[in-house]
């Protein structure tokens, strides 16, 4: 029996991608309408992918090349654990309590060799939905 596929679909109103087996009537993220012609980012095997191309494809250009690296997108090498996942984990070790300061980031991020700058890591963060921003250089986790 043939494995169903998973598609990356982009809303034309939010812009963000989701993963879904069909394109859905609505954004499950903003709740438009989705027209039939909806863009289908990629497709995908197994939803163990389809977690890493949902995030790559909601990841601002500029940081995809990275962020692919990091969560080893082409790369699967069982002794690196460098994947989103386990940077999150290392950054809610290091928080003090449920916040995080740019400081605490930046210590975490440069033990896992990540190069880019806390701010706009974090801004990559928050832009998914994990974290607040709490002030200048600070964050809290909402899970």
């Amino acid at each position: 029996m043939k494995e169903q596929r998973w598609l990356v679909v982009r809303c034309p109103s939010c812009l963000r991608c989701t993963g879904q087996r069909s394109i859905p009537r609505s954004c499950t993220l903003c709740g438009q309408p989705l027209p039939r012609e909806t863009e289908v980012v990629s497709e995908v095997e197994s939803a163990a992918l389809l977690q890493r191309a949902v995030a790559l494809a909601n990841t601002p250009e500029e940081l995809r090349d990275e962020l692919a690296f990091r969560i080893g997108v082409g790369h699967e090498d069982a002794n690196r654990d460098t994947s989103a996942s386990a940077t999150m984990m290392a950054l809610r070790k290091a928080a003090q309590g449920e916040t995080i300061s740019a400081e605490e980031v930046q210590r975490v991020l440069r033990s896992l060799n990540v190069q880019t700058p806390p701010t706009e890591f974090m801004a990559l963060v928050e832009h998914e939905g994990l974290v607040l921003r709490l002030g200048h250089d600070r964050w809290q986790f909402i899970e």
